[in-house]
């Protein structure tokens, strides 16, 4: 886990607007979203963690804990366990539900987003560089 903590930036989305699209998030602030700059850190906080995001269309700060139990923020659930050198998150969101998997790939964080869409597996990446 501890190649995870640190700050982030984001360097790169792949397919990003589709997970977006998918999560219904309305096109004029996906449009903001392909041009927005986005900061990310991990921080450890005793037996568990935090991970901040800070952009122009989204801000959000989330307790990572291990315990295999939902976390509840606002209207959205998720549950986090970590596998393999990778967080694993379960979301379940008001309309719709995917995966994230967050794991460090030299030099980066990398986050992925996996959904169902159509019957077919789709994914999304974010690339976050120190």
């Amino acid at each position: 886990m501890n190649n995870l903590l640190g700050k982030w930036k984001l360097l790169e989305n792949k397919s990003f607007d589709d997970f977006l699209k998918f999560t219904k998030i309305p096109w004029y602030q996906r449009k903001v979203a392909a041009y927005s700059s986005i900061n990310l850190s991990i921080t450890q906080e005793g037996c568990s963690y935090v991970k901040s995001v800070k952009s122009t269309f989204y801000n959000t700060l989330e307790k990572i804990v291990f315990d295999d139990n939902y976390i509840t923020s606002g209207s959205t659930r998720k549950k986090y366990s970590y596998v393999d050198g990778s967080v694993l998150v379960d979301v379940i969101g008001s309309i719709v539900n995917w995966r994230e998997r967050i794991y460090y790939e030299y030099p980066n964080l990398i986050v992925e987003y996996i959904w169902e869409e159509d019957g077919k597996e789709r994914m999304a990446c974010q690339v976050f560089k120190p």
